[in-house]
């Protein structure tokens, strides 16, 4: 009896020693798990662990997605949002601008908005001081465009076309230009268009364009691009060049604008102008 009474204690105290030795590595496996460094892992446990906390990355899908765009003149029906000194200006090319510079994420929607506008504005303040030269010079330049479908490269009619200072050395290229850097309407397609392909005709306030992209940098901190292009000058006249930097801010102050959208006189009510009511006794 004696004996009995002696090994149930040994019996017992084995038993909790069992249970807190378990309960320790539950506890430990789970604060290891929970800092992940599963040391206690084999290589192929861990590897099965590495999958749920980093799953395989799809090629082609996206890593980041993209912001979202507020919707801008998707009420307005019409092709041409305003008319600056006589001349349309379409809603595909204040679009094109206001959703580049929403892409970039840098300013608020009503910013990326009224600076799409006054873009358009500034570039028309300037062509149609040379309205008579608006479409022979989209006529040439589209003539230019369907030859390289032909087989003509575009540099060739850079060095025989273009009109920009200093072509003869640069070969109308631009290497290594980042965002900032260019003429708004000239950014915003360079960076958009796919390696090889020709854009344009599109004006800037400097002249009409056509462009291609030679290369390309999308480091997402500092995206660079490669192009070359050709520049046909508002009047066809290189020498208009000095003229448009000298007067532009002072064509853009006496520019005309009407607004045709009803958005557009909301985001920019300066340029509305008042009603004037019919003098008495003219209506039928």
């Amino acid at each position: 009896m004696r004996t009995r009474y002696k090994t149930i204690p040994a019996i017992v105290i084995l038993v909790l020693v069992l249970v807190l030795v378990l309960v320790s590595l539950a506890f430990a496996g789970c604060v290891k798990s929970k800092y992940k460094t599963r040391s206690f892992m084999s290589e192929e446990e861990l590897k099965k662990v590495d999958e749920v906390y980093n799953p395989p990355v799809e090629e082609g899908s996206e890593t980041t997605p993209e912001p979202e765009i507020e919707p801008f003149l998707e009420e307005f029906d019409g092709d041409y949002v305003m008319t600056v000194n006589g001349h349309n200006v379409s809603k595909d090319d204040v679009m094109l601008l206001y959703e580049y510079l929403a892409k970039l994420g840098e300013q608020d929607a009503k910013y990326n908005k009224i600076r799409a506008c006054r873009e358009m504005i500034r570039v028309y303040a300037c062509m149609t001081q040379w309205p008579d030269t608006i479409d022979t010079t989209q006529r040439t330049l589209n003539e230019l465009k369907e030859s390289t479908k032909n087989g003509v490269s575009l540099g060739s009619l850079i060095k025989e076309n273009s009109q920009e200072p200093g072509v003869s050395e640069s070969d109308g290229k631009l290497t290594g230009v980042g965002r900032g850097q260019l003429s708004l309407p000239f950014e915003a397609r360079a960076f958009e268009a796919e390696v090889g392909e020709i854009v344009g005709p599109f004006a800037t306030e400097f002249g009409w364009h056509l462009l291609e992209v030679l290369a390309r940098n999308d480091d997402p901190e500092a995206p660079t691009i490669d192009v070359q292009h050709l520049l046909l000058v508002h009047g066809l006249n290189p020498d208009n060049l000095t003229q448009i930097r000298e007067k532009m801010q002072i064509w853009q102050s006496q520019v005309q604008v009407v607004l045709l959208a009803d958005e557009l006189k909301e985001l920019m009510p300066e340029y509305v102008r008042p009603e004037v009511a019919e003098p008495a006794g003219t209506a039928e």
